[in-house]
């Protein structure tokens, strides 16, 4: 059976940092990528999160993953990115 990855898009969209309840993480576009393993039964969601010191870090990793469980998925893997650039600015 393959994969359904609008399931699981569908899911994602369900997802939400506790700070920003009106927009999902996915509309965001804070999931980078959904690689689907048909042949093992994988998903892996590739992520970051709203900022470099989300309180909710943990709430959302655990959110993504069972967001990617839909059927025929055996196993997930959640890849956190933090891309966040800091910088200053001397006036």
């Amino acid at each position: 059976d393959m994969i359904d990855r609008e399931a699981i898009i569908e899911n994602l969209k369900n997802v939400y940092d506790p700070e920003i309840p009106s927009t999902s993480l996915y509309d965001l576009g804070l999931i980078y990528d959904i690689d689907l393993d048909h042949e093992n039964y994988q998903v892996v969601i590739t992520h970051t999160l709203t900022s470099a010191f989300c309180p909710f870090a943990d709430e959302i990793v655990y959110n993504i993953r069972q967001a990617g469980y839909v059927e025929g998925v055996r196993g997930i893997l959640v890849i956190m990115k933090m891309l966040f650039l800091m910088y200053c600015v001397e006036i």
